[in-house]
């Protein structure tokens, strides 16, 4: 063991420049790995420790006529870990634009459920009467922070009955609130599609206490809203909905749909995660790829270099161990220093909505991934190294044994155009083995996955971003949306249901406009289905014909049928031709499942993979006059060719279109799950262009490899008459070569890939999957590879072409 301490050491001072490189390289590789792989696993679990972190509810009721022993009752119950009782207020801002806001009947709200997380100030005491801390999506609509005040009007409980039928002229006759705003906070609710519609305003227990009798509520007296936090989370809901009509009764309450407060956002998490993970083990690959070049060519020189040692008695396994360790103690080194980067790295992730929801942001060490992650790297490369220096320890005193013309080589043989081309398409196919090997193998691989990961990415980039601008991928049949003036008075007048279509003279004026090739009454409603709380539409049609995108099945075409969100239909697990349950308010009935379709919203926050869509028959079912949650509004679509802008234009100035809270004509806007999509956009670059290096270095390798071990055949090949132009053309033809074989497969493969993953992104989300093939984008990659390869390939070339025959003859 003497002896192999001693060839250790010698070799450590022979190679500590090319050890302390390669320690660096695997640092740096393994910490962006590391890293990564970490950040996902943050990522993808950070909404969830924040809805623990802030105790959010699992289910969020309206009930009427609720009193403080029922309340009582229900924090009772078995499965409920925690109810909060609070009211709703009808306040406004200056501007008129209502607010969804309440506060705290007892102390259970902001202890026991629904603690917002203070970003900054303090929270209000609960006492106090002129204090609120502003949920941050709130503060940023009206542009105040800690120390401003916020200025609240507020409708009289006599008020409630005209501002039902949408009377224009009546104003807040209730107290005006001049809230100082110490603390600006984030819930769950900020981040979800009730936040995106700009959140909700919980004002604190003594501002209810003082203000409550003054300010309607369209519950009406006794009027209450629950934050029910449940043992099972999410799972819990149904049998607690089942408990809640035998304690209050069927028809006594709405129950808000889960995803307005956490709709979407932990799938849109889930993409990040996976776009950060596949980042991670990509580069892991590509960086095993480099680092395996590298540790072969360290490994074989080291060998050659104690060639003599044979003579002198050591045996093979020892003269293994004194080529390994030397490479294995800067596999050590770098990976410590992997870990420590990685470490360093991770206040990086989570980033996007997933940053938001993180409740502890900063550094943070994944002891599960960072020591997993640690062993994988020791035990890769120290196999990988182990195998290699094996192998190294058989070679011959000259260290080189050339293999004979592989088949295929001599098939490209014909192909080559002279006698340039035949000696580096010669080079780059052909294996020579010993310490003289170059690494053709392994820097194909490394080319083609380098071709493949970049094609995978460009298809995946391009498709997400064709997505942004296609609305019927997300749902969205309609250009804009009208808003009629007489359709809430003559629906309270008649008693006649939201979701029953009208006759009124803008409706008429619509459909005779040449302009509008589709016309239709859009309903929502809030619905149980199988005990899932979600929002529903049904779509009427006056003119032409109008539907969501459907994704699987069809659309609802009978009163008994129903189509359901991909989030929703996976939920319930539900089937196409199977039943399920739907209720709201006390009515109920079955339905047959008949599609799975985009769900996108109409007026109100609606998650697109979270719903369902009923016909206007079907959902009348479970509609009711009286109720006060449900909303219409007409949804037009203009013919191919219009002048949307003049058609908006005509539209804005007939009479009744408008109401005092909608403006006459919108345009929807994009679902927040898909603008959430929008930073993963980063990923396929970021990883196209790690990719982009990994291959290059590769191909450097390679090549410089090659020239280098081939001295000899230069010097021959300039002694038979070769010029230096055409040493230079020979080494190109190699690199050219390399790329024409890894970039075709690794094209395919890349196109193939990069369909399967935005088909898996598009169904996580609940959109149609529309896949481009950027044509362009491909061709230019494989022209790209050509370039790069040629350009890498300048340097040696210019090496070889200076080779002296007689020198290197006598040398070699």
């Amino acid at each position: 063991m003497r002896a192999v301490s001693l060839l250790r050491r010698s070799e450590l001072r022979r190679g500590w420049r090319g050890l302390l490189v390669f320690t660096v390289l695997v640092a740096v590789i393994g910490g962006l790995t590391l890293a990564a792989l970490a950040g996902a696993r943050r990522t993808a679990s950070s909404f969830n420790r924040f809805l623990a972190s802030s105790r959010s509810q699992d289910a969020l009721v309206f009930a009427r006529d609720v009193t403080p022993a029922e309340v009582a009752r229900l924090r009772a119950l078995p499965g409920v870990d925690a109810v909060g009782y609070a009211r709703a207020l009808m306040l406004v801002r200056p501007d008129g634009e209502f607010l969804a806001a309440g506060g705290p009947l007892d102390d259970a709200m902001f202890r026991d459920v629904y603690r917002p997380r203070i970003l900054d100030g303090r929270a209000p005491r609960p006492d106090a009467t002129d204090e609120i801390a502003l949920g941050e999506s709130q503060a940023r609509g009206v542009g105040l922070g800690v120390g401003d005040t916020l200025r609240l009007l507020s409708y009289g409980p006599d008020q409630v009955d005209a501002l039902r039928v949408g009377d224009a002229r009546v104003t807040p006759t209730g107290p005006t609130l001049r809230l100082r705003i110490v603390g600006i906070s984030r819930t769950p609710i900020d981040l979800s599609l009730q936040g995106s519609d700009g959140g909700i305003v919980l004002v604190p227990r003594g501002v209810v206490d003082r203000y409550g009798a003054e300010i309607g509520d369209f519950s009406g007296p006794g009027g209450a809203v629950l934050f029910a936090r449940l043992e099972r989370g999410r799972a819990g809901v149904p049998t607690f909905l089942a408990q809640l009509r035998e304690v209050l009764g069927s028809g006594s309450f709405d129950v808000d749909p889960a995803a307005l407060t956490t709709g979407a956002v932990q799938e849109s998490i889930d993409l990040v995660a996976i776009a950060v993970l596949t980042f991670g083990v990509v580069a892991g690959l590509a960086g095993v790829i480099a680092v395996g070049i590298i540790i072969g060519r360290q490994i074989q020189l080291a060998a050659f270099r104690q060639l003599p040692v044979r003579d002198l008695g050591l045996t093979r396994p020892l003269r293994a161990l004194a080529v390994l360790v030397p490479t294995f103690l800067a596999v050590v080194a770098g990976t410590i220093g992997a870990v420590v980067l990685a470490w360093l790295a991770s206040p990086m992730f989570p980033f996007g909505v997933a940053g938001e929801a993180e409740p502890r942001p900063g550094l943070q060490a994944d002891v599960v991934v960072l020591g997993l992650g640690a062993l994988g790297i020791l035990v890769v490369l120290g196999v990988m190294a182990a195998l290699v220096a094996w192998r190294a320890v058989r070679v011959t005193r000259s260290g080189i044994r050339v293999a004979r013309p592989s088949t295929f080589a001599r098939l490209l043989q014909p192909l080559a155009g002279g006698p340039t081309a035949a000696v580096g398409i010669h080079m780059a196919v052909t294996r020579r083995t010993g310490v003289a090997r170059a690494p053709v193998g392994t820097s194909l691989a490394g080319v083609g996955l380098a071709v493949f990961g970049i094609t995978a990415m460009a298809v995946f980039g391009v498709s997400l971003g064709n997505l942004f601008d296609t609305p019927q991928a997300y749902g969205r049949p309609w250009d804009v949306r009208v808003a009629d003036r007489d359709d809430d008075r003559l629906r309270v007048e008649t008693a006649t249901s939201a979701c029953a279509p009208l006759r009124t003279s803008l409706r008429e004026r619509l459909r005779m406009d040449p302009d509008v090739d589709s016309l239709a009454d859009a309903c929502n409603l809030d619905v149980t289905v199988d005990g899932r709380a979600v929002g529903a539409y049904a779509i009427t049609a006056l003119k032409g014909s109008m539907a969501p995108t459907v994704l699987e099945g069809r659309y609802p075409r009978r009163r008994d049928e129903i189509a359901l969100g991909s989030e929703t239909f996976r939920a319930v697990q539900a089937r196409i031709g199977g039943q399920v349950r739907s209720r709201s308010q006390g009515r109920s009935a079955r339905y047959r499942v008949v599609g799975r379709v985009v769900v996108p919203p109409v007026d109100v926050p609606q998650a697109i993979a979270d719903g369902a869509v009923f016909t206007g028959l079907g959902l009348q079912q479970l509609d009711s006059p009286r109720r006060t949650s449900a909303s219409t509004l007409l949804v037009v679509r203009f013919r191919d060719g219009a002048d949307h802008r003049a058609a908006i234009a005509r539209i804005r100035r007939m009479a009744d279109a408008g109401t005092e809270f909608d403006a006459p004509v919108s345009r929807p806007e994009t679902p927040p799950e898909i603008d959430r999509l929008r930073p993963i956009g980063r990923a396929p670059i970021l990883l196209a262009g790690f990719l982009a290096i990994t291959g290059a270095i590769a191909m450097a390798y390679l090549i410089v490899t090659s020239v280098h071990q081939r001295r000899r055949e230069f010097a021959v090949l300039k002694s038979v008459g070769f010029t230096r132009g055409q040493v230079m053309r020979a080494v190109a033809w190699q690199a050219t070569t390399v790329v024409a074989l890894g970039t075709p497969i690794g094209v395919l493969a890349g196109l193939v890939a990069g369909g399967v993953l935005w088909r898996a992104a598009a169904e996580r989300v609940g959109v149609l999957a529309i896949v481009d093939v950027p044509v362009l984008i491909t061709a230019g990659v494989a022209g790209a590879a050509v370039v790069v390869a040629n350009l890498v390939a300048a340097i040696p070339a210019r090496s070889a072409a200076r080779t002296h025959p007689a020198a290197t003859l006598r040398s070699e």
